[in-house]
């Protein structure tokens, strides 16, 4: 199921004056098994902490004391909705007064288990209207993006997202003061190919003080670090990183296991008269990235095992090196393999 993007909400306290509570506003529209994220700005001179919700997951704070003693902070959570949710989000409590907004997005059709490809957080470092997130890379090619940022400024201000991102809440507190605060949300409303990326959201007045946060949200095509998948079958493009295992599943023509994972499969391609290799559990183009373990039935001369991997199978391979010497590497018995030497 493809990630899709359900609503978002926003809730501020403390605009008139400072405050020790504020509630947060949940979307309208969940459904059990949407992911919930949370982000919750504030003002502060000095760490402001508060009590995880229950039921939520805590993810990270983010802090700017970049002009000090004027601060601001973020706190992220996440939670999967069971059904009972309304649109009145938790309430934080700090022991101290400050000025808040709270950002909620939902999104439908991810990873059931683990929310997040990657995730990472960035401070602003000049005094400029450009808020830049962290670079991060991520793996699964039906990931979404998710970016949320906050800034703290005299003037009331608004947002201009990434060209890349789609704005989902763009809010001011509308204090005049240095106190006052701006935050956004953003996604890319589709999924975004593997590679490393860097957005930016940029305001309409300049500010030396931001919290800048990026995300990738898993697709449920994905096994996370860690993570066994026992589906009977994998989807064209799945990918499975780092320490995750799949048994028993069914591997396609474009499924790549990462480095340090280990993936079992029974191939696709049948046996064929020309390719004597080819038997009837078969993959002919799977790739297995340095430092992966295939352990396999068979695979085609196609099949790909990149430096650093194992092949322990009864199939035919090819294994990719730095060097230029070859040699022939006998699999079981059963098979070749050439294996490329330094």
């Amino acid at each position: 199921m493809a990630i899709s993007y359900v609503g978002a909400a926003a809730a501020t306290a403390g605009s008139s004056s400072t405050t020790t509570t504020a509630t947060a506003a949940l979307p309208t529209g969940i459904a059990a098994g949407d992911l919930l994220i949370l982000a919750v700005h504030r003002t502060s001179d000095y760490p402001l902490t508060s009590t995880t919700p229950s039921g939520w997951v805590f993810i990270r704070n983010i802090l700017d004391t970049g002009a000090s003693p004027n601060a601001g902070q973020t706190d992220l959570y996440y939670r999967y909705a069971d059904g009972t949710e309304t649109t009145t989000g938790p309430t934080f409590t700090t022991a101290s007064t400050t000025r808040w907004i709270l950002h909620c997005g939902a999104y439908r059709g991810g990873s059931p288990t683990y929310p997040f490809v990657a995730e990472g957080a960035a401070t602003q470092t000049f005094n400029v209207a450009t808020h830049a997130s962290p670079s991060l890379t991520n793996t699964d090619p039906a990931a979404w993006t998710v970016f949320a940022v906050l800034a703290r400024g005299a003037s009331p201000a608004s947002w201009t997202p990434d060209p890349a991102l789609t704005e989902r809440l763009d809010t001011d507190l509308g204090t005049t003061n240095s106190s006052n605060i701006y935050a956004e949300w953003s996604d890319s409303a589709t999924t975004v190919a593997a590679d490393t990326y860097t957005y930016a959201a940029t305001a309409s007045a300049a500010s030396n003080i931001g919290t800048h946060w990026l995300a990738f949200l898993a697709s449920d095509r994905v096994a996370i670090a860690g993570a066994t998948a026992t589906a009977s079958a994998s989807t064209a493009g799945g990918t499975v990183t780092a320490g995750a295992t799949i048994t028993g599943a069914t591997a396609t023509a474009t499924a790549t296991a990462r480095a340090g994972s280990i993936a079992t499969w029974r191939g696709l391609t049948p046996w064929t008269a020309t390719d004597p290799w080819a038997g009837p559990d078969s993959n002919p183009s799977t790739t297995i990235v340095g430092g992966a373990t295939a352990t396999a039935r068979a695979t085609t001369a196609a099949g790909v095992l990149q430096t650093g991997s194992v092949a322990i199978g009864y199939g035919y391979a090819t294994l990719t090196g730095n060097g230029v010497g070859l040699a022939t590497l006998a699999v079981n018995g059963v098979g070749a393999a050439t294996l490329n030497i330094n």
